[in-house]
């Protein structure tokens, strides 16, 4: 960048200066003698146009045309040429300075004399001016021209009030020759005042070299000098005024510097011998440190290669519940890498949810440090959100990590994938609880399910069991083999499922023996749907190798309510209901009801038909009244299937 010392800066700022107040001053002059010419010109159209405007009233009004064009030709011959169009209430030229214009439309000379007409529109301001009865005037050209717009009465009368025919006169004046011989006369003041301007400028600037910036260039030398090393170099200023009591002050200053320069360098000296030894003390520190350091470094590079190389997971994170570290089987099963994990929230990179619900599961970072440090660990329906939207089922706990004063720093989370084991148990369990042939609900399901509801009726709960036994299977068997038997059996299942609602339990009891388990059921509502089985068995047709057969079924229908104690009870009358359906005719319903007598004396030999093992449950004094048992007002249906050939 272009720099100027002050010994040459402020005389010639003083002459830039005074250049510029000139060409302002001009400047200024030029603008004003512009306004005054505009001025006069605007007050000389103004009077002019009144007089005019009664002159052209009365010539009008006394149909003296001649008149009209000698004024029209009066101000086209001025010293100042104008330009002027009279133009009655039609828009049709009267009289104009320009004589190929009368008998035109004023729209039209408009036109030709004014293409840029500025502004609004010249129709819009002679409508304004017609309807105001006065003038407007207009600058045009950057002030070049002056504008004007006049209305004239056109009446015969020209008193009459208000005028009936307006028209309107159009005058512009070219102040060109006016406006050039101001900036002449400006130009001339111009060259004067820059001659004395400079004069005085130079004048400034050579007193002010000798009385200042001379004087400052020396203490600036000096200062320089200074700052270079000299310590001896003084500023020799004389004098009273500011700049020799700043050379003054600049000399006392360099002589304390001196001073406190010589007393540094001694005091230099002795810390540095000080130094030197620290020096040693701390290289020697350092060394140690180092040694620790690698030490410690390869116990981290050990811990780490030992978490690498486990199969469990690991990621510990602060106190704030932020990321630290995360070994490679973490990296895998969460798709985060070390790098992008680090200083993440713990739920970013550990997104768990609940597999049943599918809500979030508390931070168990965060249950960790809640409860005073325990270890917390999973439940077994939990799902780990893999980056990748991979849903793992863990096995994970969370423990706090310690320092040596016991505070807790942080926590180390441990997980493993366990999705196969818990598949395989899944597996495992619905294999326990299931039918292998026909995929329903097997015995001890059932039996476990109806525990459950045995709770419920003793709470007022009414529920229902139905007993099924197909009549005749053996024909099917022996007639078409045990793969058609098989498959009558899934197919009876399927349609026995059609009926049920989706909280009744359908179960194969084994061999052709179903049970259905209806809960929170009326003893109406059940048998209507026991009903609905049988009549779908009965439209049933079962098909082996072109042969038909027809399915038929007893079915025994037993209420359960809160008279009912035993899994065994149920059993016992249901078995004893489905019995009695068989011995009435088959392919039918019975509703059980503990005063039933004639089913009462079926009830041993039915129960030792079907359930040989019922004497080790309860006594054979209690398998014939079961009043006891199943109450009235229980709901739940048992049903016993016939099947016959055709």
């Amino acid at each position: 960048m272009f720099r100027v010392s002050l010994r040459y800066g402020i005389p010639l700022l003083i002459v830039v200066f005074t250049a510029d107040l000139a060409a302002y001053t001009v400047h200024k002059e030029w603008g004003a003698a512009e306004a005054v010419v505009r001025g006069e010109a605007v007050s000389q159209i103004i009077s002019r146009m009144t007089l005019l405007q009664e002159q052209l009233s009365y010539s009008y009004a006394t149909g003296d045309r001649e008149r009209i064009a000698q004024e029209m030709s009066l101000l086209g011959s001025a010293p100042e040429p104008q330009i002027a169009i009279l133009a009655n209430d039609n828009a049709i030229v009267l009289g104009a300075t320009k004589g190929e214009w009368v008998g035109r439309s004023l729209a039209e000379a408009a036109r030709a004399q004014w293409p840029r007409w500025p502004g609004e529109p010249l129709q819009a301001i002679i409508d304004r001016v017609r309807a105001q009865l006065s003038g407007e005037l207009f600058l045009a050209a950057g002030g070049r021209y002056v504008l004007g717009v006049y209305p004239v009465k056109l009446d015969a009368r020209a008193d009459a009030l208000p005028p009936k025919r307006v028209g309107v006169l159009v005058v512009q004046r070219d102040l060109l020759h006016e406006l050039a011989h101001a900036r002449r006369t400006v130009e001339k003041h111009r060259l004067e005042m820059a001659g004395v301007l400079v004069g005085l400028a130079v004048v400034l600037g050579v007193l002010i070299h000798l009385l200042v910036t001379r004087r400052l260039n020396a203490l600036s030398i000096a200062t320089q000098k200074f700052s270079g090393g000299n310590l001896e170099a003084r500023a020799g200023l004389r004098g009273r005024d500011e700049v020799a009591v700043l050379g003054r002050a600049f000399n006392r200053m360099a002589e304390q510097v001196a001073d406190s320069q010589k007393q540094l360098e001694r005091r230099v000296q002795e810390r540095t011998a000080e130094l030197d030894r620290t020096v040693s003390d701390l290289q020697k520190e350092i060394a140690e440190r180092r040694r620790a350091e690698a030490a410690l470094f390869e116990e981290k590079g050990r811990i780490e290669v030992t978490l690498a190389s486990i199969g469990d997971a690991v990621i510990t994170t602060d106190v704030a519940g932020q990321v630290d570290y995360l070994n490679r089987s973490a990296k895998q099963l969460t798709g985060w890498s070390k790098d992008e994990a680090a200083g993440r929230n713990l739920r970013q990179v550990f997104h768990i949810i609940d597999e049943s619900s599918r809500d979030p599961i508390e931070d168990p970072v965060q249950r960790c440090f809640q409860d005073d440090g325990k270890i917390v660990g999973l439940a077994n329906t939990t799902l780990l959100i893999c980056r990748d939207g991979r849903e793992l089922s863990l096995d994970y706990s969370a423990s706090p990590i310690h320092d040596h004063a016991g505070t807790t720093i942080g926590a180390v989370l441990i997980f493993r994938d366990v999705t196969e084991a818990r598949r395989a148990e899944r597996q495992l369990n619905y294999h326990a609880s299931h039918d292998a042939l026909t995929g329903l609900v097997n015995r001890r399901e059932f039996e476990r399910r109806l525990e459950r509801i045995l709770a419920t009726a003793a709470q007022g709960e009414e529920h229902g069991v139905i007993y099924l036994d197909l009549d005749q299977f053996k024909v099917v068997n022996d007639t078409c083999g045990h793969v058609a038997g098989d498959e009558l059996l899934r197919q009876v299942g399927a349609v026995l499922a059609t009926q049920l609602r989706k909280r009744d339990t359908l179960a194969r009891l084994g061999g052709d023996e179903f049970g259905v388990l209806l809960e929170h059921c009326e003893q109406g509502q059940a048998l209507r749907i026991a009903h609905l089985m049988r009549e779908a068995l009965q439209d049933f047709r079962f098909v082996w190798q072109e042969r038909g057969f027809a399915v038929g079924a007893s079915f025994g229908l037993v209420p359960i309510g809160p008279l009912t104690h035993t899994l065994a009870s149920v059993f016992r009358a249901a078995d004893v209901a489905c019995y009695a359906a068989k011995e009435q005719g088959r392919n039918r319903v019975h509703l059980y009801y503990p005063d039933d007598h004639d089913l009462a004396q079926h009830g041993c030999r039915a129960f030792r038909r079907h359930w040989p093992t019922a004497d080790s449950r309860s006594t054979t004094s209690r398998s014939l009244r079961l009043a006891g048992v199943v109450g009235p007002t229980a709901r739940c249906s048992c049903v016993f299937l016939t099947a016959t050939a055709i």
